[in-house]
């Protein structure tokens, strides 16, 4: 039987984004993807130092984090989720540690309010329920009774109403480790992940061909102009559209 005792709370280390994803594959499968909240964590950097992960002896049993978003006229806030733990070792407190481990340090980072959806009757324990949040709203449908706040400033919320939007810093599609369409985690080399041939030209007349083995043809000022597939020294001024 593993106790709390047993389980370490920490800051989320980057080696640690492939076991984070199994893990959440293992928690909620996936219809995590489908979740309005995912719209406003997918391609988007978790906040500063708020990112945490349960461990017992090296093994990633559960994880947290908090992303940041604007709660409409209220400003600057956080979003909390997903939060997770290993299905082997639920009912040992490390939700509610991690929990409380990730209000704490927003709170010590000057964060004024924390958002999520989720259940009340669970997550009232931590403070969090639906007042100051009955005129926010999610980037999509949602339940209004699940999306809860708490207030690490009192009065944070007060009054807020409009659309809660992401904020957080967009990935960089340089980075080894890049989203897919779906929000998933897609592990490629770098020197891949930040090139591929251009083939797409807006506005191309219909009788330019899509693909050519060798090159590819693109509307020019002048004309028509050959451009050689694969990583060219230099992009060429006229406009292209780069498949990511």
């Amino acid at each position: 039987m593993v106790t709390a005792r047993q389980i370490t709370i920490r800051h989320e280390r980057p080696h640690e984004t492939e076991a984070r994803e199994a893990l959440l594959d293992r928690a909620y499968g996936p219809v995590r993807f489908r979740k309005v909240s995912q719209r406003l964590r997918r391609s988007r950097e978790p906040a500063q130092g708020l990112s945490f992960a349960a461990s017992e002896h090296g093994r990633l049993v559960g994880t947290l984090r908090l992303w940041n978003i604007d709660a409409g006229t209220a400003g600057a806030a956080l979003l909390l989720g997903p939060l997770a733990v290993d299905p082997d070792y639920r009912g040992r407190g490390i939700a509610a540690a991690l929990m409380r481990r990730a209000l704490s340090e927003a709170a010590r980072r000057g964060h004024r309010a924390v958002l999520l959806v989720g259940d009340e009757a669970y997550y009232r324990r931590f403070g969090f329920s639906t007042a100051g949040t009955s005129l926010l709203f999610m980037p999509g449908a949602f339940d209004r009774r699940r999306l809860l706040a708490c207030e690490l400033v009192p009065g944070a919320l007060k009054g807020a109403f409009g659309l809660i939007s992401a904020t957080g810093r967009i990935v960089s599609k340089t980075k080894a480790a890049t989203h897919n369409v779906q929000g998933q985690i897609v592990h490629r080399p770098a020197r891949h992940a930040a090139w591929k041939s251009p083939t797409v030209v807006r506005n191309r007349p219909r009788s330019f061909p899509r693909r050519r083995e060798s090159s590819i043809w693109v509307p020019h000022s002048r004309g028509r102009a050959e451009i050689p597939t694969g990583p060219p020294p230099f992009l060429p001024t006229t406009r292209l559209e780069l498949e990511r």
